[in-house]
């Protein structure tokens, strides 16, 4: 199927956050708060390599170019209850209509201060535990090619800490190419090895 016919469809499908939906479900039972720029989607197939597997509630956001247009959606697979769908890859980006590198999942709107993370559930912890709006790139690879809009003045990109130095990699490639530049940037990770902030934040709750 077409990649603009299959966004179209699905963002005619999307509902608000209402509180008691799979969506405001998944973001209670992780801790997180409420996001303008999430929405629900009651039911969306999934794919597994080219075959369908079934239907699912779903938490969706936009993906956008480094000038905000958008390109995509990052979809969530989800069971009724707001736990994540049994599935292979329950998190993914659908075929997108132009290049993703550059760009990012604009949770918030643009600051002079600003964060950017790998996930949004990591984006939204770090939203909670400094203030600071985070957008999420949605893999590490995104993250390296990170361009902030041009409101931004200073931004801490929120590393995953894994063991892999993946995310350590990726934050300070960005930071190396961001500063090079002349952008005031720092580097956040976790303390603890094999954690990311959601991980930090649910620590804090517990």
């Amino acid at each position: 199927q077409d990649p603009k016919i299959r966004l179209r469809k699905i963002q005619k499908g999307l509902q608000s956050i209402d509180g008691i939906n799979p969506v405001s479900l998944y973001l209670k039972n992780r801790n997180l708060p409420k996001c303008s720029a999430l929405s629900y989607h009651p039911k969306q197939a999934y794919y597994e390599d080219g075959s369908y597997k079934g239907s699912f509630p779903c938490m969706v956001a936009k993906f956008s170019s480094k000038c905000g247009k958008p390109l995509t959606f990052h979809v969530t697979h989800l069971t009724k209850h707001g736990t994540k769908a049994e599935v292979e890859c329950a998190k993914k980006v659908l075929p997108p209509v132009g290049r993703l590198q550059g760009g990012a999942i604009r949770l918030f709107s643009p600051a002079k201060t600003m964060g950017i993370a790998e996930g949004i559930e990591t984006a939204l912890a770090c939203y909670q535990l400094f203030g600071i709006p985070t957008w999420a790139a949605y893999s590490a690879n995104i993250l390296e090619a990170f361009e902030p809009p041009e409101e931004c003045e200073h931004l801490i990109i929120f590393g995953d800490n894994d063991t892999s130095y993946t995310g350590h990699r990726a934050a300070y490639t960005l930071a190396n190419k961001l500063a090079v530049k002349g952008l005031s940037v720092e580097v956040r990770m976790t303390s603890n090895p094999g954690t990311d902030w959601a991980d930090k934040l649910n620590e804090a709750a517990s």
